[in-house]
């Protein structure tokens, strides 16, 4: 199964297996930095931007926010969270936009999502000729050195009288480039 048709198949829910994060600090924090760093002007790009939360927060904070997923039933979502957005239907590794950014990121260590490093070297291409002169890109990634491949973070949810258990963690098999983000739900 392709990570895409997996997204397809939790797009119902995905909100639900996100409620612990608390996508309003991580925005806030992203926001500051770019108060700080960036170029002081207002448009934004959130890349595998899923459901939309981390554009909710980047437009109620004032900036001109879009986003971008691999998945479509995801960007339905977002755009019902965030009707004043744009949203597109777009690889991360090889996207487009028709104006330059200011900011561009990628949450949830999503960055991993692209296939190989090859793919990432795209993804750094499309960032860098999308960004405006002073622009920033900002985004987690996870260290394949310091996973422990047996570790869950675990979540539970209810949601219409039907108990959820979320567990996910990342996985390095021990050579190579590639982690593997492992997800389980009961």
């Amino acid at each position: 199964m392709s990570a895409n048709a997996l997204y397809t198949d939790l797009s119902d829910y995905y909100d639900l297996m996100c409620a612990d994060i608390n996508y309003q600090a991580q925005s806030n924090s992203i926001h500051r930095l770019h108060q700080i760093f960036g170029n002081g002007a207002n448009t934004h790009l959130d890349l595998a931007c899923g459901t939309g939360p981390h554009v909710r927060h980047f437009i109620d904070n004032g900036y001109k926010s879009s986003g971008l997923d691999l998945n479509q039933p995801m960007l339905d979502k977002a755009k019902t969270r965030c009707p004043e957005a744009q949203f597109s239907l777009q690889n991360m590794s090889e996207f487009k936009v028709t104006e330059h950014l200011d900011l561009i990121t990628c949450f949830l260590y999503s960055i991993h999502y692209c296939d190989g490093i090859n793919k990432l070297k795209e993804c750094l291409a499309s960032v860098h000729s999308a960004l405006n002169v002073g622009g920033i890109f900002c985004f987690n990634t996870v260290d394949k050195n310091k996973i422990d491949s047996d570790s869950f973070v675990e979540h539970t949810a209810t949601s219409e009288n039907s108990f959820f258990t979320f567990r996910s963690g990342w996985h390095y098999s021990g050579s190579g480039s590639k982690q593997l983000l492992k997800l389980s739900i009961e």
